[in-house]
């Protein structure tokens, strides 16, 4: 899959999480896969098939800036880009988890917890693929 993400964020927040974009599986906390800013940092997560949450994470949380944020899961790799730039890759093993959880743009599941909304402004937000 690929998701794309247009961001400003209001706030470089250093300890807080701001979703960008959510999809949660049937628990809470545990995301289909989610994007979003942590501790000054882009993150994205992936929960897969073997019960394991897999996360990359780097580039640096600018305020008031607009940022190009994508994710890339591919060949067992996820790959997080800001601004072009490759920032963070890990491996993964197993495929996406199953979800039939909505999709949320610019915040957490608010049944679990609305406190990760993001603050800010999102120009685009594009997926591809499954």
């Amino acid at each position: 899959f690929v998701i794309k993400a247009k961001v400003k964020p209001s706030i470089s927040d250093t300890s807080g999480t701001n979703t960008i974009l959510s999809r949660p599986t049937a628990t809470c906390y545990k995301p289909q896969f989610s994007i979003d800013t942590y501790r000054r940092e882009y993150r994205v997560r992936v929960s897969t098939s073997n019960t394991m949450t897999y996360t990359a994470s780097g580039g640096t949380v600018i305020a008031e800036t607009w940022q190009k944020i994508i994710a890339i899961m591919n060949d067992n790799m996820l790959y997080l880009y800001v601004d072009g730039e490759k920032v963070a890759e890990t491996s993964v093993s197993g495929t996406p988890s199953a979800s039939s959880e909505s999709l949320f743009i610019g915040q957490s599941n608010p049944e679990c917890d609305s406190t990760f909304d993001f603050t800010g402004y999102l120009e685009y937000v594009e997926i591809y693929g499954k």
